[in-house]
């Protein structure tokens, strides 16, 4: 079963309200080649769910998502891609569970911990008006990140931080 649990055991949203965008989450068996794609949302009849779910989730409420069970291949060796977006806030404020059950019972659960995301997106050159322009990845402009851009500053100009939310 994978889940995301949030405020739960060791995890902790002390920090205040946790940001955090999950995509499709994908498991992956090495040696069998058992697959799972797990979608971020319930399962619904027919309806097409995006392949992105943001989420919001307050200090102190715990958050147990389920999104899928399936069966797997006991003691195979496995990969999880969990694509994960958190907020600079979110360090161990929860994560993705990969909880194994036997007959409805819990044998083990591993976790993938929420950490807050960055990538830089590449480095630019202003025009003489001071502006630039840069193309995002599409993954980038789905997940509604926070993007920064930092300009370090210049014998003649100071340091500039600019922050943009989606």
């Amino acid at each position: 079963m994978v889940a995301i649990q949030v405020n739960t055991g060791l995890a902790c949203a002390c920090a205040g309200t946790i940001d955090a965008s999950v995509g499709i989450i994908r498991y992956h068996e090495v040696s069998t080649g058992r697959h799972e794609d797990i979608p971020p949302f319930p399962p619904s009849a027919g309806n097409a769910t995006p392949p992105v779910r943001v989420m919001q989730f307050p200090p102190a409420q715990s958050a147990n998502l389920i999104f899928k069970s399936f069966p797997v291949t006991p003691g195979a060796d496995y990969e999880l891609d969990v694509p994960l977006s958190v907020s600079a806030n979110g360090e161990r404020a929860g994560y993705a569970a990969l909880v194994f059950l036997n007959g409805g019972e819990w044998v083990r659960l591993d976790r993938v911990w929420f950490h807050p995301s960055v990538r830089n997106l590449g480095n630019v050159v202003t025009n003489a008006d001071g502006r630039f322009a840069m193309e995002l990845p599409r993954a980038v402009v789905d997940a509604g990140s926070e993007i920064r851009a930092y300009f370090p500053g210049s014998a003649s100009l100071g340091s500039q931080t600019v922050t943009l939310s989606q």
